[in-house]
């Protein structure tokens, strides 16, 4: 399980160091895929295999499905997490999908079963989304009144 948000930064090679309380989680290979919100998506591979397998049977019978099996499937990169570091390579063709450049900053952040690394700005435009629906979701519980 994964959760927090942290900052690292990724280096001038392309890499970013992943959260010492990540990093047994994510120990070997892991696959890193373009997120719906263009952030990038760190799955451990065996979950990785569940969602591909997912994606796999349901979308292939419309073309916008077998376009988004496309992307998923030829944007994503098997990478293996460095033991002694936690360091993760992203590909050039993932960090430009997701706004994110050697040597600046960048949001890791735990959802549960996957980590997610964001562009600052556009993350902070997530969580002021994310915190508008948790709240509006809460105020609207017919079971408060």
């Amino acid at each position: 399980m994964f959760l927090g948000e942290n900052k690292h930064n990724v280096d001038g090679k392309g890499r970013i160091v992943m959260p010492r309380a990540y990093r047994e989680g994510l120990a070997g290979d892991v696959v890193i895929s373009p997120g719906r919100d263009r952030n990038l998506v760190v799955w451990k591979l065996s979950d990785w295999e569940r969602e591909a397998e997912r994606v796999r049977e349901t979308t292939a019978d419309t073309r916008k499905g077998r376009a988004f099996r496309l992307t998923f499937f030829s944007t994503s990169e098997q990478q293996t997490v460095a033991a002694n570091t936690g360091r993760i390579q992203l590909p050039a063709h993932l960090r430009d999908f997701a706004g994110l450049e050697a040597g600046s900053e960048a949001v890791v952040v735990g959802n549960f079963e996957t980590v997610e690394i964001w562009n600052p700005e556009r993350y902070a435009e997530q969580k002021v989304l994310g915190e508008t629906v948790y709240l509006a979701d809460e105020e609207d519980d017919p079971d408060d009144e």
